[in-house]
């Protein structure tokens, strides 16, 4: 095997660097950008016949969850019945592209802040553009794309990671004053979910790290009842329960589609289990529309990642990279959570963003 170019790792390495930067501000930039670096890593491979990434310790779990998602995929089109769509499994491979160009703990840093400097900057627009409508009400209850509330979840899991490792109180007020944005837009939009897990993260922190993570949690309690949200439709804490219940029910209700699951999936489509539509629940859709193995291989991921990470987090003195592993693992549970309600993967850039994050965490 030749030895890799270090042209191709530079320019790699800032067409990631590019990407995690619009995958928040313009997908269809950052979808340029990401098949620019997919056919770069190609190239690199067909020249250099680099293959390090075949002995990669989450080579066989992700490389099983790319076959059986497209196998799945062919199987249900023969069938004619619905299934997630393929880019759900074959946008895996950009966790092997992220690896090999984003070798260093220092470019991992600065992909970091780039990706949560794109986030921060469209939150914010966000914020400043509902803030100025004249029917504030109206743009309040307009809620958020699974898409941003995912990028706004990872971020916020970034940053109370970054809190809670400061070493005094201008950093944890920086990192406070970051996170603004990010609050005022999951409130503004009124996403129930999101607000919810923000204040599960806030007392996890508060209680096993950082106890002044409990101060916003604080005030957030005090701003809840303080009767501002009297007049919003659904944020009363009776209408909280009853969303959070029928959600719940749902799962529920779609979990009798596991009878007719095969292999590969439903092989008669959403119908043939009496659905009139397919379900919320991404893990429920890809078991349905793939099958055990593939559910399966990406629990595997999951579950393999969150117990890497979590090692790392105990065992490293280093506190930047404590607080991204730590931050890594809040990243997965916010994407788990998520999961359970709705589907994150409905979007090219948030599927390359949830690789990405784990791709450099093998670091």
């Amino acid at each position: 095997m030749d030895k890799p170019s270090k042209t191709f790792s530079r320019a790699g390495f800032y067409l990631i660097l590019l990407f995690s930067f619009f995958a928040p501000v313009s997908p269809a930039v950052a979808h340029i950008v990401a098949v620019s670096a997919f056919t770069l890593w190609i190239v690199e491979q067909l020249i250099f016949r680099n293959t390090d990434w075949i002995r990669d310790r989450m080579f066989f779990p992700v490389a099983g969850f790319i076959i059986f998602t497209l196998l799945a995929f062919f199987v249900a089109r023969l069938n004619s019945s619905q299934s997630v769509l393929p880019y759900t499994g074959y946008l895996a491979i950009f966790y092997f592209v992220v690896q090999r160009f984003v070798s260093f703990s220092e470019k991992r840093k600065m992909i970091i802040w780039t990706f949560i400097a794109g986030v921060i900057l469209s939150s914010a627009v966000d914020a400043i553009l509902r803030f100025s409508r004249a029917d504030l009400e109206r743009s309040m209850m307009n809620p958020a794309s699974q898409k941003i509330s995912f990028f706004i979840l990872i971020v916020f899991a970034l940053i109370l990671a970054f809190y809670s490792e400061g070493k005094n109180l201008k950093e944890k007020l920086f990192f406070g004053l970051l996170s603004l944005p990010l609050i005022a837009v999951a409130i503004l939009t009124l996403n129930i979910h999101v607000i919810l897990i923000l204040l599960f993260f806030l007392i996890i922190i508060g209680v096993a790290k950082d106890r002044t993570a409990l101060l916003p949690l604080g005030i957030l309690i005090v701003i809840f009842y303080s009767g501002i949200f009297d007049t919003a439709p659904g944020f009363s804490l009776p209408e909280i329960i009853n969303i959070l219940k029928s959600r719940v029910s749902e799962i529920i209700e779609n979990s009798r589609m596991i009878e007719n699951i095969a292999f590969f999936g439903m092989s008669g489509g959403w119908d043939a289990a009496g659905l009139e539509s397919r379900p919320d629940s991404f893990f429920i859709r890809l078991l349905a529309s793939s099958g055990p193995p593939a559910i399966l291989l990406f629990l595997w991921i999951l579950v393999k990642q969150l117990r890497s990470d979590f090692v790392k987090f105990r065992k490293i003195a280093f506190r930047e990279m404590k607080a991204f592993h730590l931050g890594i693992v809040l990243a997965i549970a916010s994407f788990v959570l998520l999961s359970l309600f709705g589907s994150v993967f409905e979007s090219g850039s948030a599927i390359l963003i949830f690789w990405m994050i784990l791709g450099m965490s093998e670091i």
